[in-house]
C-alpha cells in the first residue's frame, strides 16, 4: 500500500508539471497556438539569438515562437525537439531568401516579410492585431 501511495505521489506531481510538446514537424503545426517569427540566415547570428534569449518574456507574452536559420541549422525558443524535416518543410513553405525574416500570425497566414528584424516594430505589429487585443482584454 505504501509502495502505491509512492508511485501515485509521482504521478500526480509529474501530471502538474505538464507534458513535453511534440516534436514538431511541420508550423502548421502551431496554428491557433503560436505566432511564428522565422529568420533565415541573420547577418549577426550570435546577437540576434542573445537579443532573442533576452526578449523572452516580452515574446512568450505575445505566444511568439522563434526559428532562426544558421548555416542549415535551426535555432528555436520552441519547447519540443524538432524533427529533422522542419528546415525543409519551413523553405519549401516560406520560400524564404537569405536575411529574410517572416511573421506568421496565429491563424497561419504570413503577416509580414522583411530584411531587418526590429523587436519594437514587431511588438507594434503584433499587438495591433485583432487577436492580440483580444488577448490582452483577457
Amino acid at each position: 500500500m505504501k509502495h502505491a501511495l509512492t508511485v501515485l505521489y509521482f504521478w500526480i506531481c509529474s501530471a502538474s508539471f505538464g507534458q513535453a510538446l511534440p516534436m514538431l514537424t511541420d508550423l502548421g503545426e502551431l496554428r491557433w497556438q503560436h505566432r511564428i517569427l522565422v529568420i533565415n540566415e541573420p547577418d549577426h547570428p550570435a546577437e540576434l539569438l542573445e537579443l532573442l534569449t533576452e526578449n523572452a518574456g516580452a515574446l512568450d507574452e505575445r505566444k511568439l515562437a522563434w526559428f532562426v536559420i544558421v548555416a542549415g541549422d535551426l535555432r528555436s525558443n520552441y519547447g519540443g525537439d524538432l524533427h529533422t524535416e522542419l528546415l525543409g518543410n519551413i523553405n519549401r513553405r516560406l520560400g524564404i531568401t537569405p536575411q529574410e525574416s517572416v511573421l506568421i500570425g496565429l491563424d497561419g497566414g504570413v503577416k509580414a516579410r522583411g530584411q531587418d528584424v526590429d523587436l519594437e516594430a514587431l511588438y507594434g505589429l503584433i499587438d495591433a492585431m485583432p487577436m492580440r487585443r483580444l488577448e490582452k482584454r483577457s
